[in-house]
């Protein structure tokens, strides 16, 4: 299966231990998933909530926790090998340019680098996804969009790629942008 690198933060390590399995149950569910899907294994419950053919995305659920993990494969739609260390330090780097737009990036806790398959994990908030927003509220979606059009610029022209309101969550608490996915 290739060469697995390991990162984590110390409530990473720290959930993983009280919850042995989680993942190796998410890898079993995830292979039975389509979009909408959810389904149950061990004391896991796995939902797949978007994706496409290279990432997908979902909700992990065991013991009243909830983690967003991202899961790919392949190369980006640009390409790209798909690396999570690089994907978190594009994040780091766009940090900057996103505050001065209402964005923030996700913090991810735990990543693998799996041979060609690889993940990230965040603790999951209840935030929609700014893409639902385009029927729900379309003006609303149309000033969110706005504003990661021109963060996207930006960061394109400092090599930061993604930037796409499909990669991005809405927290209608505090108005904030949470982009989940740049390279």
């Amino acid at each position: 299966a290739g060469r697995k690198r390991i990162a984590y933060t110390k409530k990473a390590r720290e959930f993983i231990q009280q919850n042995k399995g989680i993942f190796k149950e998410f890898l079993q569910a995830q292979k039975l998933l389509s979009v909408g899907k959810n389904i149950r294994i061990g004391k896991t419950l796995v939902t797949c909530f978007g994706g496409n053919y290279h990432a997908f995305y979902y909700i992990v659920e065991r013991g009243g926790k909830k983690l967003f993990v991202k899961l790919e494969s392949g190369t980006s739609s640009f390409g790209q090998a798909l690396n999570p260390l690089a994907q978190i330090k594009a994040m780091q780097k766009a940090e900057p340019i996103l505050r001065k737009h209402g964005i923030q990036a996700l913090q991810y806790e735990f990543g693998i680098e799996w041979g060609k398959m690889n993940f990230l994990a965040a603790e999951f908030q209840d935030f929609e996804s700014v893409g639902e927003l385009l029927h729900k509220n379309p003006a609303l979606f149309a000033k969110l969009n706005a504003r990661i059009n021109t963060a996207a610029v930006e960061c394109e022209s400092k090599g930061i790629l993604e930037l796409r309101f499909w990669h991005c969550f809405y927290n209608p608490r505090n108005g904030k942008i949470i982009a989940f996915d740049l390279y």
